[in-house]
């Protein structure tokens, strides 16, 4: 009676403790308004399925009626009469109606993983802009202080008389240059934690695993993509309406069960008879051929965007899978420059302190290695990003 509870259910028990980003995400979840109005959808689905097992395709009806010669002969006569309408299933329309609400209940739970999966992807993008802007911001600030302690050691020797005063003020210069890196990364990194806080309701962001290459061998088969099964279920309500239309021709009949009381004189006493009366609609074209190209329309754009969805899927995951691989691979050379920029920052490093190498070409030793470690840093971050994108393509869910 609850197919999204259970599929829910079963991805709860996939593990005994539920990971950070699966936690984070049943958070952002309960937030929106389609999870709210999930009990209410829900009741309104079975009360669905409930009128399709009904007695009756619609309530049935009381007609009562008297007549009375009062207002114009006056000889007496009476009739009153009181009758039970009650409107009957055409062949067939029960079943199709129950059809109909089992489809529309299996296309509301698709739906709802379907959200659940979009909703991941859009958390999946805010986490990973805020670890880009943290890894940022720490690099500005180690900048910082990398060129105070500059600074200071210039001070130093301009004190002592080894370097000029100009080479101070290139050395503040630096540290001001630094300072205002850190303002430029704290903005960056505001923006994307109001991102993330409008994703999950609150600045609170634990640490979140890494999704690996491992982690996206599952999602091979793509008939299980909760995109794609959503437009499945969307043709099988589709297809079901149209059976519907096609089983409900005419309006239903209806069976009438009634007694009439009457008298024509005073002087007679009353007689009483049962009336049964069967009312048989006729199904025209001017009704049934709007239905049925209505019915036939929805069921042809279901099928087009199926075919159309199931081309995005594939060729959004032909882009993910090459994006993991030019971020590896960007990865790996951006691990290798910054070890050649450490390698290179230590050897001018020395000879400075030893007064072989000018402070110019420090500090532009110095930014080059900064700016290796960001890179290679954000490297990283980006490949791990990458994964992420791959599993929500593939319709991973964390």
């Amino acid at each position: 009676m609850r197919p999204f509870i259970w599929a829910l259910g079963l991805l709860a028990c996939a593990g005994a403790q539920a990971s950070p980003y699966a936690n984070l995400l049943d958070k952002a979840w309960l937030r929106l308004p389609q999870a709210q109005s999930q009990p209410a959808r829900e009741a309104e689905l079975d009360a669905s399925r409930a009128a399709a097992s009904s007695v009756f395709p619609s309530p049935p009806a009381l007609e009562l009626a008297h007549r009375t010669d009062r207002f114009n002969d006056n000889a007496g006569a009476r009739e009153i009469e009181a009758a039970l309408a009650m409107p009957l299933w055409l062949p067939g329309e029960r079943d199709a109606r129950k059809e109909l609400a089992a489809s529309e209940a299996q296309r509301y739970s698709a739906e709802q993983l379907a959200l659940r999966l979009q909703l991941a992807g859009e958390l999946r993008e805010a986490i990973w802009q805020v670890k880009l802007a943290e890894n940022a911001r720490t690099l500005a600030l180690g900048r910082l202080a990398s060129a105070r302690q500059t600074e200071a050691d210039v001070a130093r020797r301009v004190k002592a008389g080894d370097l000029a005063r100009s080479d101070l003020l290139l050395a503040q210069g630096e540290t001001m240059a630094a300072q205002a890196a850190i303002a430029d990364a704290e903005g960056e990194l505001a923006a994307a934690r109001q991102a993330y806080t409008r994703i999950v309701g609150d600045e609170v962001l634990p640490a979140v695993e890494a999704e690996q290459a491992e982690t996206t061998a599952a999602g091979g088969d793509i008939e299980t993509h909760p995109a794609l099964a959503l437009q499945r279920r969307r043709v099988a309500a589709a297809q079901a309406r149209q059976r519907l239309v096609t089983q409900t021709r005419r309006d239903n009949p209806e069976l009438s069960v009634g007694t009439r009381r009457e008298r024509a004189t005073p002087d007679e006493r009353y007689t009483n008879t049962v009336t049964v009366a069967l009312r048989l609609p006729f199904g025209t074209e001017s009704r049934n051929a709007p239905r049925m190209a209505a019915a036939q329309a929805e069921l042809t754009e279901a099928e087009a965007e199926y075919r159309r969805q199931r081309f995005d899927i594939e060729q959004g995951i032909r882009k993910a899978l090459l994006d993991v691989d030019i971020a590896r691979h960007q990865a790996e050379l951006a691990a290798a420059r910054h070890a050649l920029a450490q390698d290179n920052l230590q050897l001018v490093k020395k000879a400075f302190s030893l007064g072989e190498k000018s402070l110019f070409e420090f500090q532009r030793t110095q930014a080059l290695a900064n700016e290796a470690e960001l890179a290679a840093n954000q490297a990283d971050i980006t490949l791990n990003r990458a994964y992420a994108r791959l599993n929500q393509a593939k319709g991973l869910l964390p």
